[in-house]
């Protein structure tokens, strides 16, 4: 039995933490901003936090381009960027498992006084407390084993994989979150 770690609890719960005003932003896909799950998360932590949600639709295509560090993503970032800079918010949740390929750019436009929260670094941090309380953590000094699975098509997986991560991708798989749910419950 492998534990299934989600991506957007760790993130509400890292932004809860870190606001200080109590205004937090979201960056996301039109899908995550619509599905509210974010801002639920949020608000069962601090019911009095505000929480201002923007969908990025251009982000992916760009970031999944030839040129994601060009100047076609930092004015998209820039421009979804605007309104959580107008609300003042402190803290910002990067609601996209893409976004941190791209991280300099949002450090660049949100400036040292805003916390930024990237899925990658919480969800590493929830793996790892999870691996630790079911006792499976790997205690061996050889290096692990690679499996990829993903939600979206394998092929792009394995190539945005090759790209950022500087690995080589041999093989990625296709799962469908309803299995990975399933495999949850």
């Amino acid at each position: 039995s492998v534990p299934i770690v989600g991506v957007l609890a760790p993130e509400a719960h890292a932004a809860v933490l870190a606001t200080r005003n109590r205004r937090i932003g979201l960056l996301a896909t039109e899908a995550t901003v619509s599905s509210g799950r974010y801002a639920d998360l949020v608000a069962a932590l601090d019911a009095g936090v505000d929480i201002v949600q923007i969908a990025c639709p251009r982000l992916v295509p760009l970031i999944e381009g030839p040129d994601p560090f060009g100047e076609e993503s930092a004015s998209a970032v820039r421009e979804y960027a605007a309104p959580l800079k107008d609300a003042g918010v402190d803290t910002v949740i990067l609601g996209c498992t893409h976004y941190p390929l791209i991280r300099p750019i949002f450090q660049r436009v949100f400036g040292r006084g805003v916390t930024l929260v990237f899925s990658a670094d919480e969800t590493a941090r929830e793996v790892a407390e999870t691996l630790e309380r079911k006792g499976i953590e790997n205690s061996e000094s050889r290096e692990g084993a690679y499996r990829f699975l993903t939600t979206g098509d394998p092929a792009l997986f394995r190539e945005m994989g090759r790209r950022f991560l500087q690995l080589p991708i041999d093989a990625a798989e296709h799962v469908e979150v309803a299995t990975l749910e399933a495999a949850a419950a």
